[in-house]
């Protein structure tokens, strides 16, 4: 019937990876470190996400995509911070958080037919439940918007660098053993900062 042919439309379309306890692994566009969800296009056709439903409960939608296409082999990071933003060309926001303690996620068609749900164990903190070739595992390498091995949480982190502006915090010493002294003679903190445009930055 009908209903069979829109699942269809919907299938290969996966929830990836969640972090449930992100205490300072991720930051969203406000600085802050809300709790996130990974959709993956595990297909290689695009897929409309215009009208799929996410929710941490069976009984309720609580965030609506808007119009936007995922690509295939696409993966788009839904924060769950309590608030609602649905913007295309925004990060998205849904009106809700997640249980550090474990519970299931939920993606909807537009008839709000079932496409996956994810049921998540108890997970520490910066610790996300990730799709990896070896099925569902608990891993410290969280990979938002990349794919879920540690070649894509380095790609992650380079990304970020990246967004964040030309300077990157090349190198950290916290209470270095051997290294610059200060004027007193007194081993220092240090931190190297490195630019990596060619123009001078104030």
């Amino acid at each position: 019937g009908e209903g069979a042919s829109l699942v269809t439309e919907y299938e290969g379309l996966v929830i990836s990876e969640i972090m449930p306890s992100n205490r300072s692994a991720v930051t969203d566009e406000e600085g802050n470190y809300p709790d996130w969800v990974e959709i993956w296009n595990s297909t290689d056709r695009e897929i409309n996400l215009s009208g799929l439903g996410l929710s941490d409960r069976s009984d309720s939608i609580r965030f609506l995509f808007p119009d936007v296409v995922l690509p295939a082999d696409g993966r788009v990071i839904v924060f769950c911070s309590n608030t609602n933003q649905a913007e295309p060309g925004m990060p998205f926001h849904a009106k809700f958080k997640l249980s550090s303690v474990g519970e299931t996620v939920y993606l909807y068609d537009p008839n709000a037919y079932l496409i996956d749900s994810c049921k998540y164990p108890i997970m520490g903190s910066n610790e996300s439940w990730a799709l990896t070739q070896d099925g569902f595992q608990t891993v410290t390498w969280f990979s938002p918007g990349f794919e879920n091995t540690e070649a894509g949480h380095q790609a992650y982190r380079e990304s970020i660098m990246v967004s964040n502006g030309a300077l990157i915090i090349n190198e950290v010493m916290a209470d270095p053993m051997t290294g610059l002294r200060d004027e007193d003679d007194e081993l220092s903190d240090w931190v190297e900062i490195y630019n990596t445009t060619p123009n001078a930055v104030s």
